[in-house]
């Protein structure tokens, strides 16, 4: 069978009469004529003849297996970056150049609990130090200086936080309990 998986074959025309006899970029894995799989995006439609009667189904297949392996790779280096992440005996956050966050690990969301809903990817970095909303400022240590005013406390007063900017301009959140 040309179809990898039996099942894709009526899996795509069930697609292309769901779509109204047209359909652009169906994945689905083919054999090759040596007999091994290769990933395809196929763009397709219904044709008629000059009468209007369904003639067939024309369209082209372009090879996406090379795209496929590169996500499947950096979704495999993903994992292995979190997994390495959560390992760290730290909280650690990354924020991206517009101040939303891009990465944090397991330590970082424990410790911004119970805000941990607000702890996802695409999360300004002032709304998470809102959602602290203080009554009053934090008091500091003596000796101890905040590195902007935006330093803050949680509700429960167990979260210390202080945006600070370091050399390279990026803003990271430094917290303590």
């Amino acid at each position: 069978d040309f179809y990898a998986d039996p099942d894709d074959r009526q899996n795509f025309l069930t697609a292309l009469q769901a779509s109204g006899g047209q359909i652009t970029g169906y994945e689905a894995r083919i054999r090759n004529k040596d007999g091994g799989e290769v990933w395809v995006a196929t763009s397709a439609r219904y044709r008629y003849d000059a009468a209007g009667k369904f003639a067939g189904v024309e369209g082209t297949t372009r090879d996406i297996d090379r795209q496929k392996r590169a996500e499947a790779a950096l979704r495999r280096a993903e994992e292995m970056l979190r997994e390495g992440l959560d390992a760290l005996p730290v909280a650690l956050a990354i924020y991206d150049s517009t101040d939303r966050l891009a990465l944090s690990n397991e330590n970082y969301r424990a410790v911004l609990l119970p805000n941990g809903e607000m702890v996802t990817p695409g999360t300004k970095f002032e709304d998470l130090v809102r959602s602290f909303a203080p009554v009053a400022a934090a008091p500091l240590a003596e000796g101890q200086r905040a590195g902007h005013d935006d330093r803050t406390r949680s509700r429960s007063g167990g979260l210390d936080a202080a945006r600070v900017a370091d050399d390279d301009g990026r803003r990271r959140l430094r917290a303590g309990l």
